[in-house]
């Protein structure tokens, strides 16, 4: 460390593993009291793309984007040789930890993490040559095909949540269908903007200076509602007794003069289809074929994800809004 770092190393301590580990995160602090993250490589051959070295991605993404300003951590040094990566510590919660907090994200706060993706999805745009070499190449038709994957799991979870709340009448199954089939026209047909791959909460942090994104191994296209509900989501996680809960509020949306009427519009779609797939997270089945049972239906964290796809709108959407007030009825929420 030492010799990365150019300075005596006071402390060196191991990150939380992630999952699917791609790297090991090291904090670093040093006898001068800077504090650092270094980023080694577990995966030294290509990235998730096939054609991309996570490394370099990264040093790259990160190095364009501080140099344009963007709310991103900020770049110190790379080692190539050695697959490290070293940049400044961003300090504070990540937005994941702010949203287990009772009283959420206040809405100034998660209005300024919209507007510093916005801002980083505009310097991507402006350096997308640049981006190029290392970014998964365009593809809509696939890009398309992997949302339709998405979405079917997500509405899939949507039916299983009624059931399990002894909601699902044929009835409201035909008022559902008719507004899933309309949300799918929402979002499906919408821009896409170059941007990071790897987004969730645990990927933002509120720094006292304001959020930092983390995280730019990976890069490519996808809609930037959707980037947003992603990192604005606090999906939970199996062991950490996380709860599931969206930092979004039309409040804070409404601070954001970038979201359109049709924008904001799809944002509280994906929002939507987020909280679904959160309570997919909590399902399981006996067989390929099975319809999917919710175990704990009653717990604490499938409790918090039904709040969240009942009451987390941010926006106005025709079918968002019968979705959710379906799962309102039936649960009673």
């Amino acid at each position: 460390m030492r010799r990365i770092l150019g300075r005596p190393v006071a402390r060196v301590e191991a990150a939380p593993a992630r999952a699917i580990p791609s790297s090991q995160v090291y904090d670093v602090v040093c006898d001068d009291g800077s504090r650092f993250a270094v980023k080694a490589e577990l995966n030294a051959v290509v990235g998730a793309t096939g054609r991309a070295d996570l490394l370099e991605t990264e040093w790259q993404a990160l190095s364009l984007l501080a140099a344009r300003g963007c709310a991103v951590v900020q770049p110190v040094a790379v080692d190539r040789g050695a697959r490290f990566l070293v940049t400044r510590w961003a300090e504070g919660p990540t937005l994941y930890d702010a949203c287990q907090a009772v009283a959420g994200v206040d809405p100034g706060v998660a209005a300024a993490c919209l507007k510093r993706l916005r801002a980083i999805e505009r310097a991507c745009a402006a350096d997308a040559d640049t981006h190029a070499p290392h970014a998964a190449p365009r593809d809509d038709a696939v890009l398309v095909d992997e949302f339709a994957a998405a979405f079917a799991r997500a509405r899939e979870a949507y039916y299983v949540c009624l059931d399990a709340g002894q909601s699902l009448a044929a009835r409201t199954v035909r008022t559902c269908d008719e507004a899933w089939n309309e949300l799918w026209v929402d979002l499906a047909d919408a821009p896409i903007a170059l941007g990071p791959v790897d987004v969730n909460a645990r990927n933002l942090v509120l720094s006292p200076d304001g959020p930092v994104f983390l995280d730019f191994a990976a890069v490519g296209w996808d809609w930037p509602e959707r980037r947003a509900a992603q990192y604005m989501t606090a999906m939970g996680r199996a062991g950490d007794r996380g709860r599931v809960a969206c930092a979004l509020t039309p409040n804070a949306v409404g601070m954001c003069p970038d979201f359109a009427a049709r924008s904001t519009r799809r944002l509280e779609g994906h929002c939507l289809l987020t909280a679904c797939l959160a309570v997919a997270r909590l399902l399981d089945r006996a067989g390929p074929d099975e319809w999917p049972r919710w175990p704990d239906s009653g717990g604490a964290r499938a409790e918090s994800a039904r709040l969240t796809l009942a009451r987390g709108h941010v926006g106005e959407s025709a079918p968002a809004t019968a979705l959710r007030a379906a799962v309102a009825d039936g649960w009673r929420v």
